[in-house]
């Protein structure tokens, strides 16, 4: 099981890999847009931040022929371990097929039923990027469709990996684990959440005052 911060901010991202071990990074046209940065440019400064990390790139065209031309577009910029994000769409689809046949390490995303996770799988997605909390608000469960993925892919010799994202809670990512989910994509406002509990900090609190209260005064002669 990795983490993966799902974020551009760059100063961040680095402060989650001064604390935490991280698998990488995912990037959406939305993120990326709340950067107010330029595009190109911001893309190469998390290549250089991440140093070899996993770099998961959504691609901006909605064409077939489009997303092909910027996945070798972006194939000449990225120097890490670059992932292209598809959506699953009609041209998504045909372009999943397309570019993992020529080489490219594929994220199929906005995953939202078992069967376009499969069929995602099938045309060569190396990962399958599962819209857990925007599953759930349209009244399914999006933790099940995780499960029923995962099962799914075992069940068919299918080494596809899936990966939770689109994270509201903490017990969300937390029942994707529970799931059998191989990684979860988690943004900013939630990921440092994940490692926190009221309980170690109030257990920590309490070593310390104990401490204070019967040896700090012998410990500073």
């Amino acid at each position: 099981m990795l983490y993966i911060v799902d974020s551009a901010d760059t100063s961040f991202i680095k402060k989650m890999m001064d604390k935490y071990e991280i698998l990488g990074v995912t990037t959406n046209p939305s993120i990326i847009t709340k950067e107010n940065k330029e595009y190109i440019p911001l893309l190469q400064e998390l290549d250089t931040l991440l140093t070899g990390k996993d770099l998961h790139v959504q691609l901006v065209d909605e064409t077939y022929e489009g997303m092909v031309a910027e996945a070798n577009k972006l194939r000449k910029i990225i120097k890490t371990n670059l992932h292209i994000k598809i959506p699953v769409s009609d041209a998504g689809f045909k372009a999943i097929r397309r570019l993992s046949n020529d080489g490219f390490s594929v994220t199929a995303t906005a995953i939202c039923t078992v069967n376009q996770g499969i069929m995602a799988a099938i045309n060569g997605a190396e990962y399958l990027a599962v819209y857990v909390n925007r599953i759930s608000n349209s009244g399914l469960d999006g933790n099940s469709v995780i499960k029923d993925i995962k099962d799914t892919l075992v069940r068919l010799n299918l080494t596809t990996k899936v990966v939770g994202a689109s994270y509201k809670s903490v017990h969300q990512v937390t029942e994707s684990i529970r799931n059998g989910v191989d990684q979860v994509t988690v943004g900013k406002d939630l990921f440092e959440k994940l490692f926190y509990s009221d309980i170690t900090d109030k257990s920590i609190k309490q070593f310390t005052k104990d401490f204070n209260e019967n040896y700090s005064e012998e410990e500073g002669k």
